[in-house]
């Protein structure tokens, strides 16, 4: 994998304060939604929920479409509730200049730009490309076994503390 050429991809700029993270995935079924009800959850513990707005949405989705019901039980298992979820379609989010756009892939970083305003300040970056052992795709677990979703919900964590510090 060239994970060179996502470098850019795999911090957040200096003296850019996100207001709000966006979590983007295909569907908004498996990843994003884990990652948004993830970090909800950890700043929340921390009192630090009330700094910034976390959503999460999908490149590929007719949204209102129920999280993935392996990803609720792996998720449930962990603590992290994605019950109620229901999926939400790039185009209904009106992206600002004041986001942070985490992707779980690096093929998604184009496929935003239709969405993005032009000379807009949005920043993005790869999930997997955060902290030392970067990888610039976080697979999907859509159609999976369990031992896949918990791979993947892994990383996702492992991904989101180095995040926090960040924020």
């Amino acid at each position: 994998m060239m994970v060179g050429l996502y470098k850019r991809y795999s911090n957040i700029p200096s003296g850019f304060s996100p207001k709000r993270i966006i979590f983007i995935c295909k569907g908004n079924v498996c990843r994003s939604v884990y990652a948004e009800a993830y970090l909800k959850d950890i700043l929340s513990k921390n009192d630090s929920s009330g700094r910034v707005e976390i959503i999460s949405c999908g490149l590929a989705t007719d949204g209102d479409t129920p999280a993935n019901p392996t990803a609720k039980d792996v998720a449930a298992n962990r603590g992290v509730n994605l019950q109620g979820h229901k999926s939400t379609r790039i185009q209904d989010v009106a992206l600002r200049d004041s986001d942070l756009l985490v992707v779980m892939e690096p093929y998604m970083v184009k496929a935003l730009q239709p969405y993005q305003k032009s000379g807009g300040e949005s920043q993005i970056i790869i999930l997997g490309m955060l902290g030392e052992n970067r990888t610039p795709n976080i697979p999907d677990p859509y159609g999976k076994e369990v031992p896949v979703f918990n791979e993947v919900f892994d990383t996702i964590e492992l991904k989101l503390a180095i995040l926090q510090k960040s924020l």
